[in-house]
Parts: C-alpha cells; sequence; structure tokens
C-alpha cells in the first residue's frame, strides 16, 4: 500500500468509502468500532504488520460542546512494524518519506533532518510532516527500525 494513501486518509470517518476499501485492501477482518467509554477503537492486521487507530472526532478535534463517544471515529493513526514483534509480522510495504526497515536513527536524521521531539526513553522521534506527525521508534541499540507511525496531530 502507498504510505500516501494512509496520509490522505488520515481524519477520514471509518464509514468513507475510501477507508474501508483501504482497510479491506490492508486485509482488514473487522471494522472500527467504538466501545462504551472509551475514545479509540483498533483494527489490528497482524500478517500485514499493521495496526489501525480510529478516535472519537468530538475528542481528537477538541470540539467544545461535543459529546464524546456520539461523533464519527476517524482514521487518526496508522502503525507499520518493521521487525517482527509480538504477533506482527514486518510491514513488508513502501514505508513512509524514503523511509526503510533497515535505517538507524542517523540515517532517519540525514533524510529527515532532526526530529521535533526526540524521545529517549521510548527510543522515539517525531516529526511534522504534510500535517501529519511521523513518529519513528527504533529497535534498542538505534540502528534499525522498529515502527513508523502516521498519526494527526493533537488538537491544540
Amino acid at each position: 500500500m502507498n504510505p500516501d494513501v494512509f496520509i490522505g486518509l488520515l481524519g477520514s470517518p471509518s464509514t468513507a468509502t475510501a477507508v474501508q476499501d483501504m482497510l479491506k485492501a490492508c486485509g482488514a477482518r473487522t471494522i472500527p468500532r467504538l466501545k462504551r467509554g472509551d475514545v479509540d477503537a483498533y483494527v489490528e492486521v497482524p500478517k500485514r504488520g499493521l495496526y489501525f487507530v480510529f478516535t472519537d472526532e468530538a475528542y481528537q478535534r477538541n470540539i467544545k460542546k461535543a459529546q464524546i463517544g456520539v461523533s464519527p471515529i476517524i482514521l487518526s493513526n496508522v502503525t507499520m512494524y518493521c521487525a517482527a514483534a509480538d504477533n506482527y509480522q514486518p510491514y513488508a510495504d513502501t514505508l513512509p518519506f524514503g523511509l526503510a526497515g533497515s535505517d538507524g536513527q542517523s540515517a532517519v536524521h540525514a533524510k529527515l533532518g532532526p526530529p521535533e521531539v526526540a524521545d529517549d526513553e521510548t527510543l522515539s522521534d517525531r516529526w511534522t510532516l504534510r500535517d501529519v506527525w511521523l513518529i519513528v521508534t527504533y529497535r534498542g541499540n538505534r540502528q534499525a527500525l522498529h515502527e513508523v507511525s502516521l498519526q494527526l496531530p493533537d488538537a491544540a
């Protein structure tokens, strides 16, 4: 799957035909549904190394006077696992922004420049590119990628 498709669909409702088609093309077998009291719903496709998060739109966008749990849920995050983890196989398709699963932190910084946020505890870096957050998490020695996430920025 071209990562530009993921980027273009971030913020789209789970019921949008394009979102449903993308999930089906990625091999998803479930439809995102928000459980009572939750703000996030998850769709996992471990055989493809993919994890999707759908968030209550009122919560994600910090919409005042909107009732959380009643709003549509929107695609807020797509995570691609670059290495086998838990029950996930490595994501085998193209990663966003020219990244490769074998990229270490220095290679990622050479491609994208210095990150806006670096977290030594989680071994992750974050950039804002094309109005989305790109979050890269490295494996233990930072010599390869663990996962790459595309995410809607938090509301201000």
